[in-house]
């Protein structure tokens, strides 16, 4: 009797063991903490971050960061636009997010932690098609030194965004002088193409994949064409910022992470690049594209990788 009321209760224990089992597997998402909100501040620019009803929807930085998303399961991104003087404002407010697309700049490294992500390539003059003759070329590249000097010619800069520091000094000299004025309106600048084209200004400057955007717009009176310049050479490094907090310096060093994941297998990212750029401009550019990921995957880590703290 003994033996079988034993024999009962081993039964029993195995039938709850098994029934336990079950149900863990079967609810296991209801042991797990929820995804951690990782809240993004994109600056609107076209072909790198479009919107619809003021939501970014599209465009190579928001594929980018999908890229990212897919190695960081535990976190679940949300994104809102926002001007350059707007992310500042709230990174130094301390607000925890992470902003892109941004250059590395000194004044931001003071409220946020930047992580490289990607590149540009040089950044380029726009132009009237039919007004070429008027610019200073030697070959196929303008100088922007001459060009500076010329004061039958204005230029605009937007005030919504940043440019890379080769060419800063020249551009602040075109500003003291009257041949370059800041420009407000649209956050991500493309207004100025927009008044190239109608005479409104003699020139701008854009990047590859912002022109390949505008090119195609309906609203250009005047065909654009894009002209390097002698004194842009170098690919120009862009990336993230995260707000200079623990909560930041966490994030940004989980991207740093896998952001160097990517790069040892970078052919999702040059899949974008190829996508997104003129196809002309990708055929220079793309083995030095390519050199930068490896670079980027060997890099050490960036920012120490650190835990959630309790004040978070």
């Amino acid at each position: 009797m003994w033996a079988s009321c034993e024999g009962s209760e081993q039964v029993m224990r195995g039938w709850a063991k098994a029934l336990a089992i079950w149900v863990v597997a079967g609810l296991g998402w209801s042991t797990h903490a929820p995804a951690e909100p990782l809240p993004w501040a994109l600056l609107p620019l076209p072909g790198v971050v479009e919107l619809e009803n003021g939501v970014p929807v599209r465009g190579m930085q928001l594929d980018a960061l999908h890229l990212l998303e897919d190695r960081l399961p535990d976190l679940q991104s949300s994104y809102r636009a926002a001007n350059y003087r707007r992310l500042q404002q709230d990174m130094a407010q301390g607000l925890d997010f992470c902003a892109a697309p941004f250059f590395r700049r000194a004044d931001t490294d003071r409220i946020g932690h930047f992580v490289p992500f990607t590149v540009s390539t040089p950044i380029q003059l726009v132009i009237r098609r039919d007004e070429l003759q008027r610019f200073p070329l030697h070959g196929e590249r303008v100088s922007l030194r001459e060009l500076l000097q010329d004061p039958h010619l204005l230029g605009g800069l937007s005030t919504s965004r940043t440019y890379p520091e080769e060419i800063l000094e020249l551009l602040h000299g075109g500003l003291e002088s009257g041949r370059l004025e800041w420009v407000g309106g649209a956050s991500g600048g493309e207004n100025l193409p927009l008044m190239v084209s109608v005479g409104r200004l003699d020139y701008s400057f854009e990047f590859g994949t912002i022109i390949n955007r505008m090119t195609g717009d309906s609203r250009l009176q005047q065909p654009l064409i894009a002209v390097p310049l002698q004194e842009s050479l170098a690919l120009v490094e862009s990336g993230i910022y995260c707000t200079r907090s623990e909560w930041g310096l966490r994030m940004a060093g989980r991207l740093d992470q896998a952001i160097r994941e990517l790069s040892r297998r970078p052919q999702p990212m040059l899949e974008l690049y190829r996508r997104y750029m003129p196809e002309t401009t990708y055929n220079v550019y793309a083995e030095k594209i390519a050199a930068y990921y490896r670079m980027r995957a060997d890099v050490p880590p960036l920012l120490p990788m650190k835990r959630p703290s309790a004040s978070e």
